[in-house]
């Protein structure tokens, strides 16, 4: 196994894989499942963009399938942006903390979830932790294997001058910004690679240059297991938040952690997974994930500003034949551990 971590943060990981933490390190400005964050006016028309969690290799056979009230938030979305925590290749193979998953999973899964696998209609995110597990020509790979599923991808570096995409939806320009704070293998050809921390100030200047209205920062951060985050990244938050990043949208723990609204922007600090840790040791608060509705101004005064959000916790079940992902509450009700889950983690609506 190699970890990005010294040996007291690898000694908690394991911890926490056992006993997720319910630890509050800082001060939060929680807020509840939905909010409007903008007082419509009658010369706005709103883009849907939707966002998911960590899009894990899992190695059975089992099918993927997801009830329709989570496929219709896809189906009408105007763009889908994910996390791809997986390098991708032609077959999927899972080793233990080595993942690859294959193209045909990848296409399966988004296609269960309703996804339209277009440039203009989804981006899927690759700076992750795992981004150097498949061989040293595996990230080439990676941008092959999806290229040819017509999506577009985000995180990516050459030479060190980042790749920011820019979504046109409307008349608001949305582009994708996604780095990692970790690495456990970094091995990627010369010149190419996923982008790093140090690359988020020349991502905020490349996308102001293009012309984008909203900025969705895609952080790969803060540790595993963890329902809320650290103090280190409460600040990390807000800092880039102050250097104009419009959302901020995290993930790495394998949790939901909370929404929290600051003067600078919208901070999620962790969706979640949005497919099943391929591992049968997760415990319960692993198999609850998120998904991020944000209604964008996309015609009118004030073009990517954000007029509300609405965040849907899912649920991850394995069962005998499928995988289902399912809308707590919507589809099913919320068993006692998801409701003091989402109790916990998000303020009462007003």
């Amino acid at each position: 196994m190699q970890s990005p971590y010294n040996a007291k943060e690898s000694l908690r990981w394991l911890v926490h894989l056992a006993h997720p933490s319910w630890i509050q390190h800082a001060p939060l400005n929680r807020q509840p499942l939905s909010a409007n964050m903008l007082a419509p006016t009658s010369d706005h028309r709103t883009a849907r963009i939707v966002l998911f969690g960590d899009l894990m290799p899992f190695a059975d056979r089992r099918e993927l399938t997801v009830t329709p009230s989570i496929r219709k938030l896809f189906q009408q979305a105007d763009l889908v942006i994910g996390n791809c925590e997986t390098p991708v290749a032609a077959q999927t193979s899972i080793k233990p903390f080595v993942f690859v998953m294959g193209t045909d999973r990848i296409r399966a899964a988004l296609e269960a979830m309703g996804v339209r696998q277009t440039p203009e209609r989804c981006v899927l995110n690759i700076a992750n932790n795992h981004a150097g597990d498949h061989r040293e020509d595996g990230f080439a790979e990676t941008l092959t294997q999806l290229g040819s599923l017509g999506v577009t991808v985000a995180g990516v570096q050459r030479d060190g001058v980042p790749f920011v995409p820019t979504i046109q939806v409307g008349s608001a320009h949305i582009a994708v910004l996604g780095w990692t704070e970790w690495i456990n293998r970094d091995r990627f050809p010369q010149g190419l690679g996923i982008c790093r921390h140090e690359h988020v100030d020349r991502q905020i200047a490349d996308a102001r240059e293009a012309g984008a209205d909203c900025l969705l920062g895609f952080p790969h951060w803060d540790f595993e297991f963890c329902m809320f985050p650290s103090g280190q990244t409460v600040q990390t938050a807000r800092n880039l938040l102050s250097r104009g990043i419009t959302a901020l949208i995290g993930h790495h723990p394998h949790v939901v952690q909370p929404v929290a609204r600051y003067p600078e922007g919208l901070c999620i600090y962790s969706l979640g997974n949005a497919t099943p840790l391929p591992t049968r040791t997760a415990r319960w608060p692993m198999t609850v994930g998120a998904v991020l509705c944000l209604d964008v101004v996309s015609e009118g005064n004030d073009v990517g500003a954000i007029v509300s959000y609405k965040v849907v916790p899912i649920r991850i079940r394995r069962e005998s034949r499928r995988i289902l992902l399912s809308a707590i509450a919507a589809d099913h009700p919320a068993s006692a551990n998801e409701q003091a889950l989402i109790e916990r983690l998000f303020a009462p609506s007003e």
